[in-house]
């Protein structure tokens, strides 16, 4: 034990943990969990605009597009899926 020591306990002490407020991951869990779905739908929509109801004729743009915004909407799923599955605790 040190000057410096003197008048702390030996054993460093634990704040205490507030039950009433969740954590900060917790709230992020639960917002990731029910933004992914809205981005999902509004990638969606915008790909049916962009194949489906295109009222322009179909181009290079549209199809590259397309398939980005289609691969993106799959990365997305994948990411929703595991947000849903998981079970890890904050």
């Amino acid at each position: 034990m040190t000057v410096f020591d003197e008048g702390l306990p030996s054993r460093p002490s634990r704040m205490p943990h507030r039950r009433g407020v969740p954590a900060l991951s917790n709230v992020w869990t639960w917002v990731v969990r029910l933004v992914l779905p809205v981005v999902l739908y509004l990638a969606g929509q915008v790909l049916y605009w962009i194949w489906i109801d295109n009222v322009y004729a179909h181009n290079w743009t549209s199809i590259v597009g397309g398939v980005w915004i289609a691969f993106t909407m799959a990365m997305i799923a994948l990411w929703l899926l595991c947000v849903w599955i998981s079970t890890e605790e904050p």
